[in-house]
């Protein structure tokens, strides 16, 4: 091999190495999107519509428990009254912190950003109405006291005030997810 071959050769394999690193390297974002994109439709289609309906008959037997004259509430509006909160959300971060991020597009990228904000401050009013009804309210509800004078009503208006602000976060979670579905469909 004569020293005009072989630098003919360097070229060639080095330009043959470069595509081969170019083409791995696409082959495997197209693979990260797919998967993205899979795992997002996934998603999206298994959250669940948000019950705030629910949450209108709560607020309203704890107004019937506040406005009571009498030790007597019908039974059903005990139960309404009783409120003990569980939720579960995905985890996004990891998707907002990872290379799969660049997978989509913005506004996808943006409404898993709004999503999981708003998942963030449900959380902790959540955590906060768990707390104030296990504490406050579960005791009184557990006596069936009813009129309630004092700290008991203040701390059962205490307790309507969060849940009046956890209905809220709950209706800006619905549309945000609303949006998120919407922009996870035109992928």
């Amino acid at each position: 091999m004569d020293l005009g071959s072989l630098l003919w050769a360097l070229p060639t394999v080095f330009i043959a190495a470069f595509l081969a690193v170019l083409l791995e390297n696409a082959r495997e974002r197209f693979r990260t999107r797919k998967w993205v994109i899979r795992n997002l439709r996934e998603m999206a289609a298994s959250l669940t519509d948000i019950a705030v309906d629910r949450m209108d008959e709560k607020v309203a037997a704890l107004e019937q428990w506040l406005a009571a004259d009498t030790p007597e509430l019908d039974e059903a509006v005990w139960q309404r009254a009783h409120m003990l909160v569980a939720s579960a959300a995905p985890e996004l971060s990891p998707l907002l912190r990872s290379d799969a991020a660049t997978s989509v597009s913005v506004k996808v990228f943006q409404s898993v950003y709004r999503l999981e904000s708003v998942a963030a401050e449900l959380t902790l009013v959540e955590g906060l109405l768990h707390e104030s009804f296990v504490r406050d309210v579960l005791p009184l509800w557990y006596e069936r006291r009813a009129p309630l004078q004092g700290a008991d009503a203040r701390r059962v208006r205490a307790f309507r005030d969060i849940l009046l602000e956890y209905q809220r976060q709950l209706a800006k979670v619905r549309a945000v997810l609303q949006e998120f579905q919407q922009a996870v469909a035109r992928l």
